[in-house]
């Protein structure tokens, strides 16, 4: 789960169906599934935006309530604070990683999710979504 820095007002937003059991609290990372349901974003997804509140959909939410999540979509202007693997350097911003399962930027590695805009503590980054 990343913290949203509002550096931006919220032009962008989307309302789509919320996936099935979805839990999620403001901050974590959202992607689109194959059958166009909102789910939390894992390694190797698309992040399509970003929770800004609490909020647990029901185990038969795609088929019954259709209840939707509605978030700010990623652009050039958000930054997302997130977690990572490693302790982080200078050398590093601008650097482009990916976010495990658990949302948590993984720096062993060259990726294709986030890109460090700036450090915020050893271990803390400041993102944007690509």
């Amino acid at each position: 789960m990343g913290k949203l820095r509002k550096t931006w007002t919220f032009e962008w937003s989307e309302k789509k169906i919320a996936s099935n059991s979805l839990s999620v609290v403001g901050g974590d990372l959202l992607s689109i599934d194959a059958s166009g349901y909102v789910v939390k974003s894992t390694a190797g997804t698309v992040i399509e935006g970003v929770a800004v509140g609490e909020a647990v959909y029901a185990a038969d939410n795609q088929t019954v309530a259709n209840a939707v999540i509605d978030y700010p979509t990623v652009n050039s202007e958000m930054r997302i604070e997130l977690d990572c693997d490693a302790t982080l350097t200078q050398a590093m911003v601008n650097d482009k990683f990916d976010i495990d399962d658990t949302q948590e930027v993984v720096t062993g590695a060259a990726g294709t999710q986030v890109q460090l805009v700036e450090i915020v503590s050893a271990t803390v980054g400041s993102f944007k979504a690509l």
